[in-house]
């Protein structure tokens, strides 16, 4: 079907009920550390085989999160390119405190393969805790006995052999005080060397606490939208730009990360057909395959059918560039996730790579 490309000025109907079909996908948010943290968290170091200089600036960080679910594209992971690899996500899967954390499906010896690959490019790689779908189990756990739960996932990190741990527990999920107590008690209980940081979303700043015993926050600057009356375009440049200057208000611009995503939103009575699956978000690699259909070039950030009847915004390789640059000024980029990009020329992570 021939897609027409339109810009970010453009005007696209569609009815208002569609907004509710919207859903967040994505990664956990963190908040940095200051960088005068008692944490051992503070001790990281960066990739000494990653040279990020373009235009005489470079990226400190490039942390990708890679789900366990795409664990069958782990040999497509450039992790040469990355410093941080996050696995996510883990959780009690009981939701009771004294359940080990653990990943929902057996993936030990995969994990062993990918630690061990990602640790031979000097690439730290982090647990990732809880997630959109399991943060309710980490908070239900950590409601009951915070100091159980801190020791297992102690435990957690020592058994995969990872290098510290990434918090993620998002929205409703997220409750202060017991949030808290998690930071804190993994704060003071990490062994020397090893990393705590923070997935965060800007939308629950107020939830958040101790974000100043992390190492560094991995920003989620995505589900958002600059909407007006017919327009609504996904995960802006402007808005990174507004999410990075107020974390870095309080944490340092070198402890804020610029998350984006390599997915995409769609509204409009169409998207199930358009996207090949019955939801409103899609990957990169399926928007992208859908766009070569008819279509030339690489992919624009925003696409509608010629009937109008669904609307398409993703970041697309133009706007990661940008993003990129932007980053260079902060404490470095994140990806989610990993698995949602493609190989070869279109890929999002080479844009990544190549402006560095």
């Amino acid at each position: 079907m021939f897609m027409k490309i339109v810009s970010t000025q453009g005007r696209v109907r569609f009815f208002s009920k569609l907004f509710g079909a919207l859903f967040a996908i994505g990664c956990a948010s963190a908040d940095p550390a200051r960088s005068d943290s008692p944490s051992p968290a503070a001790t990281e170091h960066a990739n000494p085989n990653v040279a990020f200089e373009t235009e005489g600036k470079a990226l400190s960080r490039v942390v990708g999160y890679f789900p366990t679910y795409r664990l069958y594209k782990r040999s497509s992971i450039d992790s040469g390119a990355l410093t941080h690899l996050n696995i996510a996500f883990a959780a009690p899967m009981t939701g009771l405190a004294d359940a080990p954390i653990d990943f929902d499906s057996d993936v030990f010896d995969q994990l062993q393969e990918l630690t061990r690959a990602a640790h031979e490019k000097n690439v730290k790689v982090l647990g990732a805790i809880g997630g959109e779908k399991y943060g309710h189990l980490v908070t239900s756990a950590l409601s009951s006995d915070a100091d159980a739960v801190v020791t297992s996932t102690l435990a957690f990190m020592q058994r995969y052999g990872f290098d510290g741990i990434d918090i993620d527990i998002e929205g409703d999920d997220i409750e202060p005080n017991t949030y808290e107590k998690f930071v804190t008690g993994l704060a003071e209980r990490l062994p020397t060397g090893k990393l705590l940081t923070a997935a965060v979303d800007s939308t629950d700043e107020g939830k958040y606490r101790a974000l100043d015993r992390v190492a560094f926050l991995n920003v989620m600057s995505y589900n958002q939208y600059a909407c007006d009356d017919h327009h609504c375009p996904h995960s802006t440049y402007d808005r990174a730009a507004q999410d990075l200057n107020h974390w870095s208000s309080t944490y340092g611009s070198s402890n804020v990360v610029l998350g984006v995503p390599f997915y995409g939103i769609c509204l409009g009575d169409g998207c199930p057909t358009v996207i090949h699956r019955g939801a409103s978000q899609a990957t990169y690699d399926e928007l992208l395959t859908f766009w070569k259909e008819g279509n030339q070039g690489p992919i624009p950030d925003e696409f509608q059918n010629p009937d109008q009847k669904y609307y398409v915004s993703l970041n697309g390789p133009e706007t990661i560039q940008n993003k990129v640059r932007l980053a260079k000024d902060y404490g470095g980029i994140m990806v989610w996730e990993l698995g949602q990009d493609v190989s070869g020329a279109d890929s999002l992570f080479s844009v990544i790579k190549k402006n560095r």
